[in-house]
């Protein structure tokens, strides 16, 4: 049995959504036991030759902590693996406030090389 846990250092309010996948059989194969991130539980599908696991876009503040648990027949030089995904999309007004700051910029620029 093993557990992994990755933290992501960021700031603020957050929407994020992750993805996990293993394929594999026999010594190979990884069953997920469960996974969360910040404690909110994904959904994974059962427990074969293809597993996988997601949780949709859901509100956050960082940091984020993704833990998986899983079981794997790996011994002996056989080596099992899953990968995953972690989109995190800024809140609203932080965009907003990214926006309005490069169409400043942009302001700023263009009014520079005219001479107004």
């Amino acid at each position: 049995d093993f557990t992994d846990t990755f933290t992501f250092t960021i700031a603020g309010a957050v929407s994020a959504n992750v993805s996990l996948i293993t394929i594999g059989i026999g010594a190979n194969n990884i069953d997920f036991l469960g996974a969360d991130l910040n404690g909110v539980v994904l959904t994974l599908t059962p427990n074969g030759f293809l597993e996988s696991g997601f949780l949709g876009d859901t509100e956050f503040t960082g940091p984020l902590v993704l833990t998986v648990r899983g079981r794997s027949d790996a011994a002996g030089g056989t080596f099992a693996s899953y990968s995953g995904t972690m989109n995190v999309i800024p809140e609203p007004s932080i965009a907003q406030l990214l926006g309005l700051g490069l169409g400043g910029l942009g302001y700023w620029a263009r009014r520079g090389r005219s001479g107004f």
